[in-house]
């Protein structure tokens, strides 16, 4: 369902704004990514902490639209939000997901979706949100600042994962599993 609203949102709106803590396309091979239309993308504000958005889409939406970098001095900038406008209406999705692989494909997330008038509360909150945090963020990217961020995005470590969760084998107790009732208490 989520691949499937995204679709509308692209397909219906005249502008695009993303504002999520971390972007990736999968080296330009994630659905979300692929199916994205950049000349549609007006503003886009991506966070860094951690180093954890995608060098790739970071100089593409660079070049496509107008950029900005989020910056939290004392926090992590963490939201995800994907608002399209055209003229009067307006299509939102928020939520647990990033702009990422993960985010749209790979992991369990829950997000909503709310169409209607961007003059409407929660749409019209939506894009005041947005506002504000775009208004805080640095308008200009530094010459070499891409450059930069990609040195240490090649450098971080990898994120290490847990080991998988094993369950008990009961096969050994399996008379236990296949005894009556009447056999078990008797």
């Amino acid at each position: 369902q989520l691949g499937e609203k995204l679709k509308l949102v692209y397909r219906s709106s005249a502008q695009l704004h993303l504002m999520y803590a971390w972007a990736g396309s999968g080296d330009g091979r994630a659905h979300h990514w692929a199916i994205l239309p950049l000349n549609k993308v007006k503003r886009a504000l991506i966070g860094i902490g951690f180093v954890g958005s995608e060098p790739h889409v970071l100089r593409e939406l660079h070049h496509h639209s107008h950029l900005r970098i989020a910056r939290t001095p004392d926090g992590t900038f963490h939201p995800k939000l994907l608002l399209g406008i055209s003229g009067d209406r307006a299509w939102a999705i928020f939520g647990s997901s990033n702009f990422t692989i993960g985010g749209f494909q790979n992991n369990t997330e829950l997000n909503a979706f709310i169409a209607g008038s961007i003059r409407s509360g929660p749409l019209r909150d939506a894009l005041a949100f947005f506002e504000d945090h775009w208004q805080r963020a640095p308008a200009e990217l530094p010459d070499g600042w891409l450059d930069d961020y990609e040195d240490q995005y090649r450098s971080r470590p990898k994120p290490v994962r847990p080991p998988p969760l094993r369950t008990r084998r009961l096969a050994h107790h399996r008379g236990l599993l296949d005894m009556t009732w009447a056999g078990f208490i008797g």
